[in-house]
């Protein structure tokens, strides 16, 4: 089923998983997974890892997860370290495996790897290759900006050529102050900017998670209830699990509350805290 047929049209709840980088996690990625399925997602996504003999690990998962859990997928494409004949043989196989949903996204870069001569640079790039007839392609946005954006003025304009390329939604990085978030929804509906977008939710398993992410995304707002709780149960790992798993909950409860009907939660290959505040919500 492709994405534009159902998101922004009903609630929907989706999570994002990454392939296991070696064998010894496979076991323990298996068994999150059957904990995950019961909550019966509209759809999943899967992080493209990017590298090397890697590069296609992605594509086997999202393969394996529509064929054998019977999801549907949304497929990460990203132009990092990938050539133009990479990116048609994953659309290719993607198309033939009845993969019908794409997120194309610019990507990472691994600090520890050089950047290999590619044939795109933006996630723009990315679209303007897709055969809109074949996939519902989405994008990614952040409510934040980009770290790498000059502005949040530019980041817009990006997301606006986005949407005018054939984008279907967005799916934000994740964000803990939601008031932060409702600005920029309004300011992309006074820049023209109409496609439904998921809001990226983050369950926090312990305190250096935030720190963990920081130093990829860039820094994230936190409303003062979240840093209370970062406070108070720095030390106390249980306690901080289960009162941010409750911040979670709250923060994805308002976010329904107010006309956000697509929630992503990433969930780090884990599925007790989604769990937690899925039970939570319904």
């Amino acid at each position: 089923m492709k994405l534009s047929e159902i998101i922004g049209k009903r609630r929907t709840f989706s999570f994002e998983f990454f392939p296991p980088k070696d064998e010894s996690q496979n076991e323990a990625f298996a068994a999150n997974l059957k904990d995950l399925i019961p909550l019966k997602p509209d759809f999943v996504s899967v992080t493209d890892t990017g590298y090397s003999a890697a590069k296609y690990k992605h594509l086997a998962l999202s393969m394996l997860l529509k064929q054998k859990a019977g999801f549907d997928v949304i497929l990460h494409l990203t132009c990092v370290n990938s050539t133009g004949k990479e990116i048609e043989t994953i659309l290719e196989k993607a198309h033939v495996s009845g993969i019908e949903n794409i997120l194309a996204l610019r990507g990472d870069k691994d600090p520890d790897k050089p950047i290999l001569p590619g044939d795109f640079c933006y996630a723009s790039d990315l679209l303007k290759k897709i055969d809109m007839k074949k996939f519902c392609a989405g994008a990614a946005a952040h409510p934040e900006k980009h770290p790498l954006s000059p502005s949040l003025k530019h980041d817009i304009e990006i997301l606006k050529l986005k949407q005018d390329l054939g984008a279907s939604f967005f799916v934000t990085q994740l964000f803990f102050d939601n008031e932060v978030f409702f600005r920029w929804r309004d300011e992309l509906l006074k820049n023209g900017i109409t496609i439904p977008v998921a809001a990226g939710i983050m369950p926090l398993s312990s305190p250096s998670s935030i720190e963990k992410i920081e130093k990829k995304a860039g820094k994230i707002s936190k409303p003062r209830e979240l840093v209370e709780i970062l406070e108070k149960y720095s030390n106390d790992k249980d306690s901080f699990f289960k009162a941010a798993a409750d911040f979670s909950a709250r923060q994805c409860m308002q976010l329904l509350e107010n006309g956000i009907n697509a929630l992503h939660f990433f969930t780090f290959n884990r599925a007790k805290a989604v769990r937690e505040i899925m039970g939570a919500l319904k």
